[in-house]
């Protein structure tokens, strides 16, 4: 232990005498280490982190599948069930303890506490939260008797929420409060922990939680597929078993004629785990070996600097043998030395990694899921300590090895005048900076797959124009405006007013706002038209507003745009996209057919019109076949009309300028209907590629400090080099070597070892990219422009690093050789 304290002091004694070596040496390391602690904070918090809830292993999500013959679409990834589906896995299967159902809202709270808010809500079956395993922290949560339709009405609320609103006040339990316009009695406050598992993929966090009411005796139909669930597998039971027994659930049900046999109707059941960071996942472990990457080339830069170093304490190493160290006692200096450079690349690197991580979750929170959570913490800091003394070992046992073994007679008789480390010296230097640029040119070709996939994304036409567009979300009480006519009487009003606002072209408003929120789909019943088995007609219904599409700049190709006129008692009448008509009535024009939904009893609708096709659930989804049917003819087709719309007005100028304007109309009509998801359409289409922007950002700032690495390796070692045979090249030119012969040989000396780097960086990128397929967009993962462009892309930036020391080469005086000889 002692002699371990005298080689630390002796070690920072050493290192102060050299400020800019170790100032260059801690920074390299603070990069490298800096975003590896950061990225496996990542790791760790998204990935290998438990979810927060007892026994979160034995947790599941079930979902169903179906062939959807006829449709254009695929069963495949699953869909939510429906209300008579929960009820059927229940009763039937033997590995689950219970399987709880809920969807997410959102909800308004009004009252004296403060202005109309629109929250966002859970509404659950009960048991959710004994499946999860959660408790409230004051109160209760709600009961399944309170989960039936004659119950008395309740609420539980979140701990923020709670503090927030209702100042903590815990008199509130046993309190009413105004939810959607109707007084709900508080049973309980939420701990400030609790999440649903759709709040841990990000975004909007549920903040008040209402029981669903399900009336067992009169429940929905079997394609209302709209809820989520939350299964817990009893003990022993693994997914493959439960995934067998439901499956045998929905053959029975196929058997008893609720589904076609060939839908081929299943259960698809999944680790809740999965569920929350599956489509993450290959995006992290790439990042994740991405830094690790960054973290071998700044190892190997360093490694570089340290052996230079060692060529300059040859002889103080010799003298140190010379008075009785030995081998072992060397080499551990030596060592102790890289572990303390290390350390406070270690210290610098967690920093760095510190404000890292502020920005990422201050940029992208919702990008990635739970990384609003994700922090430094023990175990992150025992990696960060961890990879430190690994990382030290790792740069300092080859010069340590290469140091310790001093050619004593030599070192004394030449008293410390510069020689040459020997070929076996400059092989290692060379190796490890062809491991450099090697790795160099993996970072680079993944980061330049991401980028080439990002911009093709951005390049897909939505089929709308998301310019000078505002969106803001509003729902008007139901026990407010209880019927349909009053519901939509109150959106043709509130339009009425916004349009004539100033700076105002036209305004519209959408049940499902395109790229923001979710649509799913509706089965129809088309006129004239039998379905053959195995089809399936249907269509992602959408609910609009006369002047939507004039909003949207959606084209119209053919009939016309949705009016004021279709009213409720008007002609009942329909839009379609061009998907839909090209489906359903190939070869001829969709004008003038029609279709209905809801069943035989409802009204016919005909197509009026014929609109571009638009992107919904996702930027590079697919587009599907869909039809608009106007807000105040909705209820015509079903019991319903929505309450809940978006708001869309097309700007003359600048969207935001307009906000406080367009509130003071929605605070004037009714006080009581909250603005919520204020935004403009811009800000919606760069949110639906966030996680793709996070992954390209990361890869291009590690893929550019690896650049930056490798071409200071490359610099570095052949500016050495020619310092130390500045002897050697002196002579060469006293003998008659040109100035040509001496760059030839110095650019050959730098390019072969590049070469080698390039060509070893390209077979890795091509084994790298193959985990990479499910993260890009358009182009392919082993994309030979990509494979072809980033060689001779580093190769240049060898062929600079090397032309600056070469130049000086050329320049070595040969009397200058011959003065020293």
């Amino acid at each position: 232990m002692r002699a371990l304290r005298q080689d630390i002091r002796f070690a920072f004694r050493m290192l102060r005498r050299n400020p800019l070596f170790t100032t260059v040496t801690i920074v390299t390391l603070a990069l490298g280490i800096g975003a590896n602690t950061a990225i496996f904070s990542v790791v760790r918090g998204v990935l290998l982190k438990p979810l927060p809830y007892f026994d979160p292993a034995a947790l599941a999500v079930v979902r169903v599948g179906w062939d959807e013959a006829g449709s254009g679409r695929t069963g495949d990834a699953g869909h939510q069930i429906s209300e008579p589906e929960l009820y059927d896995f229940r009763r039937g299967n033997r590995t689950v303890e219970g399987i709880g159902a809920y969807y997410t809202t959102a909800v308004n709270i009004t009252g004296s506490e403060g202005d109309a808010e629109r929250i966002p809500a859970g509404v659950l079956t009960a048991d959710v939260f004994s499946l999860l395993g959660v408790d409230a922290g004051i109160g209760r949560p709600f009961t399944a008797d309170e989960d039936q339709p004659t119950a008395p009405r309740v609420a539980v609320l979140g701990y923020d929420f709670w503090r927030r609103r209702y100042g903590g006040d815990p008199d509130i339990l046993g309190s009413d409060v105004m939810i959607n316009g109707r007084p709900r009695t508080v049973v309980g406050i939420m701990r400030p922990d609790f999440k649903l598992p759709e709040d841990l993929s990000g975004g909007a966090r549920t903040q008040v939680w209402l029981p669903i009411r399900f009336d067992e005796e009169n429940l929905g139909g079997r394609g209302g597929h709209y809820l989520k669930t939350v299964a817990r597998l009893k003990p022993g039971a693994t997914v493959e078993q439960a995934s067998s027994d439901l499956n045998a659930i929905a053959q029975a049900l196929t058997e008893q004629g609720h589904y076609r046999v060939e839908a081929n109707f299943r259960a698809l059941l999944s680790p809740l785990t999965d569920e929350v960071v599956g489509e993450v996942r290959p995006a992290l472990l790439v990042l994740f070996g991405a830094v690790g990457l960054v973290l071998l080339i700044a190892c190997a830069n360093v490694a570089n600097l340290m052996l230079a170093r060692a060529e300059g304490r040859k002889r103080e190493l010799a003298v140190r043998t010379a008075l009785g160290a030995g081998r072992g006692v060397l080499i551990s200096q030596l060592m102790t030395e890289s572990v303390v450079l290390a350390v406070g690349g270690g210290v610098a690197g967690v920093v760095l990694a510190y404000f890292g991580l502020t920005a990422l979750i201050a940029v992208d929170p919702a990008s990635v899921p739970r990384l609003a959570d994700v922090g430094l913490d023990g175990a992150v800091l025992s990696y960060a300590t961890g990879v430190s003394v690994l990382t030290g070992l790792l740069f300092g046992i080859a010069p340590a090895l290469r140091s310790g073994r001093v050619d004593l007679q030599h070192e004394l008789k030449e008293g410390g005048r510069g020689t040459s480390g020997g070929a076996r010296h400059h092989r290692i230097q060379r190796g490890l900076v062809g491991i450099q640029i090697a790795f160099a040119v993996m970072l680079v070709i993944a980061a330049t797959l991401t980028i080439r996939s990002f911009g093709n994304l951005l390049r897909i036409d939505p089929g709308f124009d998301p310019s000078n567009v505002l969106t803001m979300r509003l729902s008007v009480p139901a026990a407010d405006y209880p019927e349909p006519s009053d519901i939509s009487g109150y959106y043709e009003r509130l339009l009425d007013r916004v349009r004539q606002l100033p700076g105002v072209r036209e305004a519209g408003a959408v049940r499902s706002l395109p790229l923001a929120q979710s649509i799913g789909d509706w089965s129809i019943e088309i006129e004239g038209r039998e379905e053959r088995p195995g089809e399936d007609f249907d269509g992602d219904w959408q609910i609009v507003t006369a002047g939507y599409f004039e909003v949207m700049r959606i084209p119209l190709q053919e009939g016309r745009f949705l009016e004021s006129g279709d009213r409720f008692d008007g002609h009942q009448v329909v839009i379609v996209n061009e998907a839909m008509a090209d489906l359903y009535w190939p070869g001829e024009s969709a004008l003038g057919k029609r279709f209905r939904m809801g069943g035989p009893d409802k009204p016919w609708l005909e197509i009026v019109g014929i609109v571009g096709d638009i992107r919904h659930n996702g930027i590079s989804g697919t587009i599907n076949s869909k039809w608009y049917r106007p807000h105040a003819q909705f209820a015509r087709s079903v019991s319903f009309t929505p309450n809940a719309m978006s708001l869309v007005i097309r700007t003359e100028a600048d969207p935001p300028a307009l906000i406080s304007a367009a509130r003071r109309e929605v605070r004037a009509l009714d006080p009581n209907v909250p603005v919520a998801a204020v935004q403009t359409m811009d800000e919606v289409l760069s949110a639906s590629v966030a996680g793709p922007r996070f992954t390209m950002t990361l890869l291009l700032v590690f893929g550019g400090v690896a650049l930056s690495l490798a071409a200071i390796g490359v610099y570095g070692v052949i500016s050495y080099s020619i310092s130390e045979r500045t002897h050697e090249l002196g002579l060469r030119r006293a003998l008659g070597a040109t100035a040509g012969n001496v760059l030839g040989m110095v650019l050959r000396q730098g390019m072969t070892v590049a070469g080698a780097g390039v060509v070893m960086g390209v077979l890795g990128a091509f084994w790298l990219t193959g985990f990479m397929s499910s993260l890009l967009y358009d182009v392919g993962a082993r994309d030979l422009v990509t494979f072809v462009g980033v060689p001779v892309l580093l190769a240049l930036v060898a062929l600079v690093a090397t032309m600056l020391p070469a130049t000086r080469a050329v320049g070595v005086e040969p009397s200058v050789a011959l003065r020293e000889e």
